[in-house]
């Protein structure tokens, strides 16, 4: 499904400001211990996440991801002025990844791709701006993942490009860069470990 959000005026508050340069870099955490294939997110994680006090209304928790994801989309465009081209949601499991699951088997299945204008020159300046800003974007992605609890890879990449920049739940329910693996198309596992990017390069 894809679907392109109109502007609103809620905006995101107290996100730090993006990083000025024109270069896209991929400043990955050291010692990032995320799911594995097998993994569980503990307790505590789960506790704080939600997982723990009752199930919502189903109703309710896609009436909350839609509005984080309408509020970070708005505050891209009129907060950053980013060129957004689209917002896409989807299954983890269409990027090649097995879907997280928290300790009483719960999913975490849900992926969001923010499509990034590039059409001009100005466009695509303001886009690689922001994707060289790991901290803004680990920020948008956290926001993402406290208030849509489906919710496990957040993705920001470049229109009609199959470039992005993946952001996933770690054992600790943080979201955190996925590690860029450099690999041949032709060796790449057929399901992709949880943490690891094997298609990063811009």
């Amino acid at each position: 499904m894809v679907f392109i959000l109109a502007n609103t005026s809620e905006l995101i508050h107290h996100m730090p400001s993006p990083h000025k340069t024109a270069s896209v870099c991929r400043q990955m955490l050291q010692n990032t211990h995320f799911w594995n294939l097998k993994g569980l997110l503990p307790l505590s994680a789960a506790i704080a996440l939600g997982l723990a006090t009752g199930e919502p209304a189903r109703a309710d928790v896609e009436s909350e991801c839609q509005a984080v994801i309408q509020e970070v989309s708005d505050s891209l465009v009129n907060r950053h002025g980013v060129g957004l081209a689209s917002v896409s949601s989807g299954s983890v499991e269409d990027s090649g990844y097995d879907i997280p699951l928290s300790p009483t088997g719960e999913p975490f299945p849900r992926s969001y791709r923010f499509s990034l204008a590039n059409s001009t020159d100005a466009e695509a300046s303001r886009s690689e701006s922001f994707l060289g800003s790991p901290s803004l974007m680990g920020s948008y992605a956290q926001a993402i993942s406290d208030r849509c609890r489906p919710a496990s890879l957040v993705i920001f990449g470049l229109d009609r490009t199959g470039f992005g920049i993946l952001y996933g739940l770690n054992e600790e329910g943080e979201m955190q860069p996925f590690e860029c693996v450099e690999v041949e198309p032709d060796l790449r596992p057929e399901t992709l470990e949880w943490g690891y990017d094997y298609n990063c390069n811009l």
